[in-house]
């Protein structure tokens, strides 16, 4: 369905960068291509998205939300370094907001300091739910990396107790302890808990694939 829907868009705005060419509306038809672009990502055509992405960008570089999406794609296509460089040159306001392909980059090229400072004050003010989940999953690769397991251990500590019933959650903490020499019980027992609180076979499957 989801597929369907987005082939139907991606129509669409087809349709409109045909017409939009054609007319004095440069802020539409870059609207029109920055949306193809998102579309087409979720339909696994990356080179047309990007190909979509850098025609905006080569019209109005100051398009920071259009370079924050391809960063995203260039992060899920294997390419952290060139993501880098479009998260880089956003303003402050929108990398702010871009922290976790932000913070995900820098763990991807190897700099998990740099991570680190971007999510710990986050980490220190957050309280939304799914947020802090997010965090303390990139805040475990990056102590993981840096070979920091007591204050993993405690972004652990804080998923289990915050997020008792939350099967992601616990599935993320059961994943780090599972990595640890004297945790590999505990780890199982947070798995199996996981997995009794999955919403639905969906995240049943991408706990057991974790494990």
């Amino acid at each position: 369905a989801v597929t369907a829907r987005a082939s139907e868009a991606e129509s669409l705005y087809t349709k409109a960068v045909g017409i939009l060419e054609h007319q004095d509306y440069k802020e539409l038809l870059l609207a029109a291509l920055a949306n193809r672009g998102m579309v087409l990502t979720l339909l696994g055509r990356y080179d047309e998205a990007l190909r979509d992405y850098d025609r905006v960008l080569g019209q109005n570089p100051s398009q920071d939300l259009v370079k924050v999406n391809k960063a995203r794609l260039l992060l899920g296509t294997g390419r952290p370094h060139e993501a880098l460089q479009e998260l880089d040159a956003l303003d402050n306001t929108t990398r702010a907001g871009a922290w976790h392909p932000l913070a995900a980059a820098y763990l991807a090229t190897g700099q998990p300091q740099k991570a680190l400072q971007v999510l710990l004050p986050l980490w220190a003010v957050s309280s939304d739910r799914l947020s802090r989940i997010r965090l303390a999953e990139l805040l475990l690769e990056a102590y993981s990396d840096l070979t920091q397991s007591e204050s993993a251990s405690k972004v652990a500590d804080a998923l289990e107790s915050e997020f008792p019933d939350d099967a992601e959650a616990i599935a993320i903490a059961a994943e780090w302890r599972a990595s640890q020499p004297d945790n590999f019980d505990r780890a199982i027992s947070l798995f199996y808990g996981a997995l009794d609180n999955a919403a639905d076979s969906r995240q049943k499957d991408r706990i057991t694939l974790s494990l």
